[in-house]
């Protein structure tokens, strides 16, 4: 199943994942009703692929009249053969450090995978082809699931410990919630 970003997000945010306040518009005259005037927004083409960064898709936005401008500048494009039509718009965090998790399925296992990483997400593929050892991939019985122990010693694994690695272990059971445990009918409208 493929999702746009902000689908992603509606999914881990009803399992309790913190996420940035957002919304989701189509033009950018309804940017007005978004209440995000005078704080910085980051502007994110809503496509399903990847690369977006790269592509200039991706825009932070630290004045209002700069928010119009990116919303019109990356509507109607094209990325990856996909027309641009809605874009999401989030409010900026003070991010200290970032870190990636991903919870997947491998088909070649034919199971699913935690995947994690110490060091932020983007061109994940690239990175763990360069740092193997800064990335790691645990399988997941589907028997069981992602159990708390399992999600603590993959976060180990990567180098955190102590409260950290309690939190983001929470964090990961609930991403685990997110994909096997709740069906995309509770969320659609």
């Amino acid at each position: 199943m493929k999702l746009y970003e902000f689908e992603g997000k509606q999914l881990l945010k009803a399992v309790g994942v913190p996420v940035p306040e957002s919304a989701v518009v189509e033009r950018a005259e309804e940017i007005g009703q978004m209440g995000l005037g005078g704080e910085t927004v980051c502007v994110k083409a809503q496509v399903l692929s990847g690369k977006r960064g790269k592509a200039g898709l991706v825009t932070l936005c630290y004045a209002p009249g700069d928010l119009k401008s990116a919303v019109e500048k990356i509507l109607g494009k094209e990325h990856n053969g996909e027309k641009i039509q809605k874009v999401l718009l989030e409010r900026g965090l003070n991010i200290k450090e970032e870190h990636y998790a991903c919870v997947t399925y491998d088909t070649l296992t034919r199971s699913p995978v935690l995947i994690f990483s110490a060091q932020g997400g983007v061109d994940i593929e690239e990175y763990k082809t360069a740092h193997p050892d800064k990335v790691v991939v645990q399988p997941i019985d589907l028997n069981f699931g992602l159990q708390p122990w399992l999600a603590r010693q993959v976060i180990q694994k990567a180098g955190i410990s102590g409260i950290k690695m309690m939190k983001l272990a929470e964090v990961m059971a609930r991403m685990w919630n997110c994909t096997w445990v709740i069906s995309p009918t509770t969320w659609r409208t």
